[in-house]
């Protein structure tokens, strides 16, 4: 992947997953009774806490809560406690603890206060393929039926998170219990991208303080579909929509996916607070660690 160097720009303070709205509506569904969800990686057992499954950013712990989930994950089989968050850890994590910080991701995001910086040929792509759908589909319309569609966007989203392995039964049940059994809140947004009758895309998306959080789009399976370009036609819809209701911030969200970088987003980038809990989880940050320090050394 081909990304320009993007700058690195102001972020905002106030944090969607950091919310009290958030916190709430997950407390209101029940999805806190567990303190940690686990998953596998290599063969190790990681554990991570319970709100950091189906949010992006997660709050640093403090340092004492670090030792009491250690104690808590011995009796559990747990290798690692993870944690993963926008900042560096602040100083007192690490003391006493024998985790590490590494880097884990990116968040690109786009400053909507200043003119967007779209790649010329992206421009010039999205004006052939809309040119196109129209022609050949019908008016292009972006519009929000939350309640009347989230059964069906769901279940395109999710066909696609499982036909690309990245959704398991419990990460199903989850997301199902967030989205479907409970009205969605206002600053949850489930949009619809059509040419004519025909759906090209949708998403579920968050619009919270002068941020729209790009959170969870789905292309229409029809691969005869794809020539119309729906999922750029959809983030250019949206960046629209964004500055025509005074966001200040298109947060693209974790993942350095190719797609983010047709917009030169600025990006930060995110770290991971990797705490071992026993000795096989100690071995394997040791040879994590040590094969990046051979990976930069040797380019």
């Amino acid at each position: 992947m081909v990304v320009d160097s993007p700058a690195s720009g102001p972020y905002p303070k106030s944090n969607l997953f950091f919310s009290k709205e958030w916190e709430n509506r997950a407390k209101r569904l029940g999805l806190c009774s567990k303190p940690f969800r686990f998953e596998q990686w290599k063969g190790i057992k990681i554990a991570r806490p319970s709100t950091a499954v189906w949010s992006d950013f997660e709050r640093w712990p403090k340092a004492e809560t670090v030792a009491e989930s250690i104690q808590k994950l011995l009796n559990d089989g747990a290798d690692w406690l993870v944690f993963r968050n926008l900042a560096q850890t602040p100083q007192e994590l690490s003391k006493g603890h024998p985790g590490a910080v590494l880097p884990w991701s990116v968040s690109p995001y786009l400053d909507l206060t200043q003119p967007l910086k779209v790649r010329k040929a992206t421009l010039s792509h999205l004006g052939r393929t809309e040119r196109k759908a129209e022609r050949e589909l019908g008016p292009l319309t972006l519009d929000f039926a939350n309640e009347a569609g989230k059964q069906e966007w769901f279940r395109a989203w999710s066909d696609q998170k499982r036909a690309a392995s990245h959704m398991n039964e419990e990460l199903f049940e989850l997301h199902s219990n967030w989205l479907l059994n409970a009205p969605l809140a206002p600053w949850i947004r489930l949009g619809t991208l059509r040419a004519g009758t025909t759906i090209l895309a949708t998403g579920l998306f968050y619009c919270w303080k002068g941020v729209f959080y790009y959170y969870a789009p789905a292309m229409n399976p029809d691969t005869k579909l794809r020539k119309y370009g729906g999922g750029k036609l959809l983030v250019h819809k949206l960046t629209e929509l964004a500055v025509r209701e005074g966001c200040h911030t298109f947060d693209f969200l974790q993942g350095a996916h190719d797609y983010k970088f047709q917009w030169n987003p600025q990006q930060r980038e995110l770290k991971q607070y990797i705490v071992p809990v026993t000795l096989k989880g100690r071995l394997a940050l040791w040879l994590m660690i040590l094969r990046r320090r051979l990976e930069g050394f040797f380019g």
